[in-house]
């Protein structure tokens, strides 16, 4: 996919294209920084997507100096959430598995670990906005996008029960991993930039749980080219 994305930007007469990649990049730390990718291996939670992106990054270098020419901006993002995400709890990621656990609870709430691994977490269209941002400005260096603020996976828990109205106990499953400690993007890059994120975690969080709430949406990722009926699992 990488390749024949990337080489089909080239080969096209489009003024700029984008390269998604992801701060599973990384390897592990605490925060994570844009020119610090290559210090270590990904993270091994994040080992075979890690190292596709990565190298992903590396063929946009390698089309870059074949032409001559910069025509692909790079964005990384941090964990993402949003209407529309996939509630599926085999295939989903942190914010709609949370989401469809404290919606499906009556009594209480099961996490994996402690709480106690802290994660950036960034609203979709703040990802999309950026993703734009990227490739009007022409920006010709990777950019990470997250808000760059730390939330446990306790806090974040505590802020969907809230959200929620109910009144749901945490049982912690110390038996599964918790995944890195921290995973937080460094955003001054972007910010100096001038952009700016328009959707405050609350915020987000209460609207995709509304719209879980409405949709009870639970089979699978949302598929946009068959135009899925959300009211409608058949």
């Amino acid at each position: 996919m990488n390749t024949n994305m990337i080489a089909a930007m080239y080969d096209s007469d489009i003024e700029r294209g984008l390269y998604t990649s992801t701060v599973g990049t990384y390897g592990p730390a605490k925060v994570f920084y844009e020119d610090k990718m290559w210090d270590q291996n990904p993270s091994k939670n994040d080992w075979f997507a890690g190292w596709a992106k990565r190298m992903g990054e590396v063929q946009v270098n390698a089309y870059e100096e074949q032409y001559a020419q910069q025509k692909i901006s790079i964005i990384k993002p941090v964990n993402i959430y949003g209407k529309f995400d996939n509630f599926d709890l085999r295939t989903s990621t942190l914010i709609p598995s949370l989401i469809r656990k404290v919606y499906e609870a009556e009594n209480q709430v099961e996490i994996w670990g402690d709480g106690s691994a802290e994660r950036d977490i960034v609203h979709a269209r703040d990802v999309a906005r950026s993703a734009i941002f990227a490739t009007v400005n022409q920006v010709n260096y990777p950019l990470n996008i997250g808000i760059g603020k730390p939330i446990s996976i306790k806090n974040l828990i505590q802020t969907l029960i809230k959200i929620s109205n109910k009144k749901l106990e945490i049982k912690y499953d110390l038996t599964k991993p918790k995944g890195d400690d921290a995973r937080v993007a460094n955003v001054d890059k972007l910010l100096s930039l001038g952009f700016n994120f328009e959707i405050d975690l609350e915020t987000g969080l209460k609207e995709t749980y509304e719209w879980y709430k409405e949709n009870n949406f639970d089979f699978g990722r949302y598929d946009a080219f068959l135009k899925s009926d959300y009211s409608n699992k058949n």
